[in-house]
Parts: structure tokens; sequence; C-alpha cells
């Protein structure tokens, strides 16, 4: 039941905070979004057939999605496993929208 629930409160974070991401411009979030990844040296974001893909450090692709800002909120949660989501949306989408 626990797990049910963290995946609902995960899910209504993602679409909550992924609107308000996919509000910038794409190229300067696709940008940053992707400096991210690199820092961190585990994944990459790249386009892939027309939409947004998340690699992980084998070049796989972990997530795909039309929303660039699903997939940053998805590496945000991938670096900090065990935070709650909204503390991922403090700590990731804040260097996000301040860069």
């Amino acid at each position: 039941m626990r797990r049910r629930t963290r995946g609902k409160e995960v899910e209504n974070v993602i679409d909550r905070e992924s609107a308000r991401l996919d509000g910038l411009p794409e190229a300067t979030l696709a940008q940053r979004v992707q400096k991210i990844a690199a820092d961190r040296g585990r994944w990459s974001v790249k386009r892939l057939n027309g939409n947004w893909a998340l690699f992980d450090e084998n070049g796989l692709t972990d997530f795909e999605d039309s929303s660039l800002g699903s997939v940053a909120f998805l590496l945000g949660l991938y670096m900090d496993l065990n935070e709650s989501p909204d503390t991922v949306v403090e700590r990731f989408h804040g260097d996000l929208f301040e860069r």
C-alpha cells in the first residue's frame, strides 16, 4: 500500500512540475537539463524520434516522453532516490529555473 501511495505522489508532482518546466523555452531548458545530467556523469538527455529521452550510463534508453519537463523531473528523482518528490523539486528544479 505504501508503494502505491508513493507512486501516486510522484505522479502528481511530475505532472505539476513538468508543466512548469515546459513553460520555459525548450532550447534553454534542454541546455540546462543536459548540463546537469553531464555534471553527474551517469545519464544523458537527448532527442529520440521526436521525443526527449533519458539514457543511462550504458547508453540505453531509460525513459522517453514528449515532455522535456517529465524527463528532467525523472532525472532529478534518479539523482536523489531517497528524497521525497517535493524535496527533489526544491533542489533540482530550482537549479533549472535559476540558471
